[in-house]
């Protein structure tokens, strides 16, 4: 396995990543507000590239990608020390240490880089296997966002109810 930045040659097997894990559905992930099409993984990539600071590192076995973390960089000025991650991981490599190496290696790349000083992420309260990686991994808990999203499969909240 190797993990490394991506560039604009990697869009497809990219998007064929991100389509497959989303495709899921799981309870962990937002929704798709959008179907995924390869055509807006070239563009979100493109932009992503074209951020200053902003990467996506992959994780290759052989010739698939099979995980990755989306690192995107604020624009603002006053948070351009920022950037906010997503990650996903094929399911057949789950929980075999690949999100722990691709967090770390992260991680480093922006020591090194010194543009992105402060890494957030939202993780959903289901979301217990991720939880503890990014405990693991160093992240802190900042807070909670408290009815800031609603799951389609939630019930009906009593304080929305005339």
């Amino acid at each position: 396995m190797d993990i490394r930045k991506a560039n604009f040659d990697d869009a497809e097997k990219w998007y064929t990543l991100v389509y497959e894990v989303k495709s899921e559905d799981l309870p962990t992930l937002f929704k798709m507000t959008k179907p995924i099409t390869l055509d807006s993984t070239k563009e979100y990539l493109k932009n992503i590239l074209e951020n200053d600071g902003s990467f996506v590192l992959l994780c290759i076995n052989e010739d698939s990608i099979i995980g990755s973390i989306d690192v995107v960089r604020k624009k603002r000025l006053e948070e351009c020390h920022v950037a906010d991650i997503g990650m996903c991981i094929k399911k057949e490599y789950r929980n075999k240490g690949i999100g722990t190496k691709l967090l770390q290696e992260m991680i480093e790349i922006c020591r090194e880089e010194k543009k992105i000083k402060k890494i957030e992420l939202d993780v959903f309260s289901n979301n217990v296997a991720g939880k503890k990686l990014y405990e693991k991994v160093g992240f802190e808990y900042e807070g909670r966002r408290k009815r800031s999203i609603i799951k389609e499969a939630l019930p009906a909240i009593g304080w929305l109810q005339g």
